[in-house]
């Protein structure tokens, strides 16, 4: 028996909150736009839900909330949802980038089932207000202070997706 070629099978999670209380919103307002979004419970579960207008050069909601670096060096981050059919983006934020470039990972939703889908780091795509970001560093679970999710797209209308869960994990 090689000792020296032991590999660990410990798996590691670390639960992100869905608390609303925890939610923040950023909506297309700060630009002229009239769409609205808000992050609410219900019965345990954060709910993303609003509109999205494309009136004003509009078009795009957002939720997230300040959270602090994984305990551990996380391989994945798994979010748990129920959506609507539409399409909707994960977004981190990296402590390491001096300006506000978020990194973004697109999920389809199917309406009124619940999904799980799971994230690597190769997967999210840095962007700036909406626009790829050339040369960024790439994104570090390890430095993330910000967890979101926006709606974009060009997808006018009421929108709503239940979140059940969000977890970095290893293995």
């Amino acid at each position: 028996m090689d000792l020296g070629a032991a590999i660990s099978t410990e798996q590691y999670q670390q639960v992100i909150s869905v608390d609303s209380r925890n939610w923040s919103r950023v909506n297309d307002t700060v630009m002229g736009g009239l769409s609205r979004g808000r992050f609410v419970d219900n019965e345990g579960v954060g709910v993303f839900e609003g509109f999205v207008s494309l009136a004003n050069n509009g078009g795009f909601a957002l939720v997230r909330q300040a959270t602090a670096a994984p305990l551990f060096r996380p391989q994945r981050i798994s979010i748990k949802v129920k959506g609507d059919g539409k399409r909707y983006r994960l977004r981190l934020k990296s402590r390491a980038n001096a300006y506000p470039i978020g990194y973004d990972a697109p999920f389809q939703t199917r309406a009124g089932v619940w999904q799980e889908f799971s994230f690597d780091p190769s997967r999210f795509q840095p962007k700036f207000r909406g626009q790829p970001v050339a040369n960024a560093a790439p994104l570090r679970f390890d430095d993330v202070s910000e967890v979101g999710f926006i709606i974009a797209d060009k997808q006018a209308g009421e929108f709503r997706l239940q979140i059940a869960s969000i977890s970095w994990q290893t293995n």
